[in-house]
């Protein structure tokens, strides 16, 4: 059976006064719609749907300094009728990309989505690609077929090899299109076996990050007593596993994360700290845990939401049945 479409590019509509930009990296697809900088200036976005029902609308974005910096804001429209004025906090720089999501209903078949800039909008945003999904479902990352939801951190298309249900790294990290604020993770993890004169960080290094920005480590620390803050299950240089549930190499072993994004004000300003839930085959290693700030290797922190990222770090890791359930704030 045909799997429904999930994202649809913003460049690909129907477009007024808004140009297709490639002069920020890691895009999707051709490249951009970038500017809305003029009242009337819009993307209309096809998506057809299998069945009536409620979505949600996910549209990957950009919102850099100028002309200002702070939240901006586009009016979306969903079959003509006006949905929202759409808020996309900053993503602080040009170069990075969040996504926002709304709540809609769509009809069977073909549904017309449109972002507007009005009177009461500012503006001056670059729209991307747009996820649609039947909301309140969880969203399969990988289940060992195809890597849609993924690209390499500058915008290639996948290549990760995959075989036997699982994906193996290679030729650079990988990170979600899509990006997310809160929610809950599962990622299964395999690590292969070096000799032992292999020691410390070369023992099959690899990486969850939490909106690319948080990075949860993962390495073969089987055996390692106590673990350190920079041993498999982490919270990279901040904080080691409360203790070392590590399985031996060659065993699938899990993740299973539940993580609430940094709070900001109006201002722009973090007002709250990053906090952590980490399971680790079955134990709970951190227990609502204060991330104190980047990890290294990361985006800056911003407002805006952040994707999954899966770290390269030049071992032969493998990875499978990969799912997140985006949580309400």
């Amino acid at each position: 059976m045909v799997q429904p479409q999930t994202f649809f590019e913003a460049e690909e509509g129907r477009t007024a006064a808004v140009g297709m930009a490639t002069d920020h990296a890691a895009y999707s697809g051709a490249g951009f719609a970038a500017g809305f900088a003029q009242e009337g200036s819009s993307t209309r976005i096809s998506v057809d749907v299998r069945e009536a029902g409620t979505y949600n609308l996910a549209m990957r974005y950009s919102n850099g300094p100028n002309p200002y910096s702070g939240e901006k804001q586009l009016s979306l429209y969903v079959n003509g009728e006006r949905v929202e004025q759409t808020v996309f906090p900053s993503t602080v720089t040009w170069e990075e990309w969040g996504t926002v999501t709304t709540t809609v209903h769509l009809n069977k078949g073909r549904n017309v989505v449109e972002y507007r800039k009005e009177a009461a909008d500012s503006g001056h945003v670059n729209l991307d690609v747009l996820a649609v999904r039947p909301h309140g479902k969880r969203i399969t990352l990988f289940n060992g077929g195809e890597l849609t939801e993924w690209q390499h951190s500058d915008g290639r298309e996948p290549e990760w090899a995959i075989a036997d249900g699982a994906m193996t790294v290679r030729n650079g990290d990988l990170r979600t299109v899509q990006a997310f604020g809160d929610f809950r993770l599962h990622v299964e993890f395999n690590l292969p076996l070096y000799p032992p004169d292999v020691t410390g960080q070369a023992r099959a290094n690899s990486g969850v990050y939490l909106q690319d920005r948080y990075e949860i480590q993962v390495l073969d620390s089987f055996g390692v007593d106590p673990p350190q803050t920079n041993d498999a299950a982490a919270i990279y240089t901040q904080k080691a596993p409360d203790v070392n549930a590590a399985l031996p190499p060659q065993t699938w072993q899990t993740y299973d994360i539940v993580y609430r994004q940094a709070r900001f004000d109006a201002s722009g300003n973090k007002v709250d700290n990053p906090r952590v839930t980490v399971v680790w085959n079955g134990v709970r290693v951190h227990d609502d845990v204060e991330i104190l700030g980047p990890t290294g290797d990361s985006r800056p922190e911003g407002p805006a939401t952040g994707a999954i990222r899966l770290q390269d770090h030049g071992n032969p890791v493998q990875y499978r049945n990969i799912w997140i359930e985006p949580l309400a704030r």
